[in-house]
């Protein structure tokens, strides 16, 4: 994640059926339509070096004048693209709740958090203040590596590749 939020390395973006997956997983409720028609939503594959899939969920409002949270993310990871897609949706879908609410259910939280805040120390402020003011525009690392690593379905297999990554792993 620090890679794609800090360093600038993008992603590559996963493409799926947005409101096929989404009406699956919702049991074809009709407020997924309605929320689809209100909120973009991207998956990108935020590996890079590592042997498992972590991906990343992007949740954009679509109408910036609307009163709607303007962006979260979510990022999960795992030995299957499909259930990392389900859980970093899951998660994003968590945090957009939560920036629905914290309006209301802890409102000197809420209007602490200002265009002019500069130091965002804590996650919770982090999050409300892509709520309210959209997605920061994030430099791209022209030296971005390509990795190609291959991916494990094990923990043992996961834990061999651990050296790669840290001398400490």
């Amino acid at each position: 994640f620090n890679l794609w939020w800090y360093g600038g390395f993008k992603g590559k973006e996963i493409e799926i059926n947005i409101f096929q997956n989404v009406s699956y997983w919702f049991k074809k409720q009709v407020a997924v339509k309605n929320f689809l028609s209100k909120f973009n939503v991207r998956f990108s594959d935020i590996s890079f070096d590592k042997a498992i899939y972590v991906v990343l969920c992007e949740i954009e409002v679509k109408d910036n004048k609307n009163n709607l949270p303007k962006y979260t993310v979510g990022v999960q990871g795992g030995y299957s693209l499909e259930k990392s897609i389900y859980r970093a949706f899951m998660e994003c879908l968590t945090v957009l709740e939560y920036n629905m609410n914290v309006s209301w259910t802890d409102k000197e939280k809420f209007l602490s958090v200002t265009k002019q805040t500069l130091i965002i120390d804590n996650l919770d402020d982090n999050v409300i203040y892509y709520s309210k003011f959209g997605k920061p525009v994030l430099k791209n690392n022209l030296n971005q590596f390509e990795a190609n690593t291959l991916k494990v379905d094990n923990l043992k297999l996961l834990l061999n590749e651990l050296p790669k990554l840290s001398k400490y792993g």
